[in-house]
């Protein structure tokens, strides 16, 4: 890796990476190591896409999935838990949802996700990841019952009645 002025130069072995050696040029050899670009994310959880890969599901909306409706985040999550046979009391997770982008202009609540499931605990990560869709099961699972109290600079959405709708914030 060639460097100049704290910046890199170029990477390789060739005559390209040979020409640029030079008085103010310092050499690093980065042997096994892999080099990484240094990112400056002020606030796009971009790391945590990594993470969530291996836990669940997507349920992106274009142009990152293909999801535009409840109807097909339901199905999604009905088809998942079928095709890999998941055993009752495994948590499902979903992640990337956008209730701005899904035809309803909503979030899944506890009851459609009921619908999918009443023996797993649901939870749908908002693509923010501030917020999740849960169902009955998850919720209660938490200990968030219709009359439970939201935790510190949290919020529990709740229908006008005051029992919830699933969504976490």
């Amino acid at each position: 890796m060639a460097v100049k002025d704290g910046k890199i130069q170029e990477i390789g072995y060739d005559a390209r990476f040979h020409r640029l050696i030079g008085r103010n040029t310092t050499l690093v050899d980065i042997k096994d190591r892999a080099l990484i670009p240094g990112f400056i994310d002020a606030h796009s959880h971009f790391s945590l896409t990594a993470i969530y890969l291996n836990l669940g599901f997507d349920i992106s909306p274009p142009p990152f999935g293909n999801v535009t409706s409840i109807s097909q985040i339901l199905a999604n999550i009905q088809e998942y838990i079928t095709s890999k046979n998941i055993p009752a009391g495994t948590k499902i997770y979903g992640y990337g949802y956008n209730d701005q982008a899904v035809v309803e202009h909503r979030h899944p609540t506890k009851y459609e996700l009921d619908s999918v499931s009443t023996v797993h605990p649901i939870v749908l990560r908002h693509y923010t990841g501030h917020l999740v869709a849960a169902n009955s099961y998850a919720l209660n699972a938490v200990g968030y019952t219709d009359s439970a109290q939201p935790p510190a600079g949290g919020v529990l959405d709740r229908y006008p009645n005051g029992t919830l709708t699933g969504v976490a914030r």
